[in-house]
């Protein structure tokens, strides 16, 4: 036997044995952790914090929350309707069309519908010509669309009609009023001016252009007539009261208010006030001044004497309402 060869004890045996073992157990548990770490779905708590740094869990919180807001309130992208367009140029057409009229009224509206003012100077028949005591008469023609013509003195009016023509020599505008007790005649037309400086109306008679009349545009103010005392309406009298025999139609209207109305022939009418008595009614008008007419009355059932004429009630009068 050699000297030099080693012999070894069982028990060297035994412990060399262990610790073989031991070094394979290592080895196998190294490569089951390292084969873990591919296969194994679960993660350390610990691990799993330490892998995502604080601005990255800061982002992905927000975007938690972005999407959930977005999820509790949709927005829904709502797209212009195309009706808008048409509606916007319908708009401007409008705003074009007004301003190009309000342009034309304002600044070359040459049309006669409306009131005109004619003043007049009317002497005294105290005072001489030297003497400049004179009374201004505003004399209201108001032309309206139909062709009708009302001139205004006071609170009197006096109806009648008008036209207008064109002359075909001299192209002039031809006018033409006829009002019964106030005017009738032709005369050349010419109407000038706007809205802010004043309109004014040219007549010359076409018979003698020399004489030229001017009115200007206006609006009719009633002279203001007042009652002394107060007034208590008499029920029997309110109304509107109608004569027509044909030749002549008339007719008296009585307010509730105290103020009344007398029309003749569809032609004259005066506005104002009436008072009365048991026996007579009394007219307050104006012509340059405060002018009254008296008469005598008596009612009997729906007809009113006035005067010695029958006047009968109009049950479609209005004047007994209110």
């Amino acid at each position: 036997m050699d000297d030099n060869k080693d012999f070894s004890t069982p028990e060297q045996e035994v412990e060399t044995k262990a610790d073989s073992d031991a070094d394979t157990k290592t080895e196998n548990q190294t490569s089951d952790s390292e084969a873990g770490q591919n296969t194994d779905s679960s993660y350390d708590l610990d691990t799993f914090d330490d892998s995502l740094s604080k601005p990255q869990l800061k982002n992905a919180g927000e975007a938690a929350d972005t999407a959930l807001e977005t999820a509790a309130n949709p927005t829904v992208v709502k797209k212009k309707p195309f009706i808008q367009l048409p509606i916007i140029i319908a708009a401007a057409l409008v705003l074009a069309v007004a301003l190009g009229f309000f342009i034309f009224k304002g600044f070359f509206d040459t049309s006669l519908p409306g009131t005109w003012i004619f003043e007049q100077d009317l002497q005294s028949s105290e005072s001489t010509e030297d003497e400049a005591d004179s009374t201004k008469i505003l004399n209201y023609f108001t032309f309206n669309d139909d062709g009708e013509l009302t001139v205004t003195v006071g609170t009197i009016s006096y109806i009648g009609t008008y036209s207008i023509s064109n002359d075909e020599e001299s192209n002039n505008k031809i006018l033409t009023m006829y009002v019964p007790s106030v005017i009738n005649g032709t005369f050349n037309m010419e109407v000038s001016g706007n809205i802010f400086t004043g309109r004014t109306l040219t007549l010359a008679n076409t018979s003698s252009t020399d004489t030229k009349f001017e009115l200007k545009s206006g609006k009719y103010t009633a002279p203001e007539i007042k009652r002394d005392g107060d007034f208590t309406p008499n029920e029997a009298l309110i109304g509107k009261w109608t004569y027509d025999d044909g030749l002549y139609n008339l007719s008296f209207e009585f307010n509730k208010d105290g103020t009344a109305t007398y029309t003749e022939n569809k032609q004259i009418k005066f506005d104002g006030i009436y008072s009365y008595t048991d026996s007579t009614i009394t007219l307050t008008y104006y012509t340059i001044q405060e002018a009254t007419m008296e008469a005598n009355y008596t009612i009997s059932d729906d007809s009113i004497v006035i005067n010695g004429i029958t006047f009968t009630k109009d049950t479609g009068s209005t004047s007994d309402e209110g």
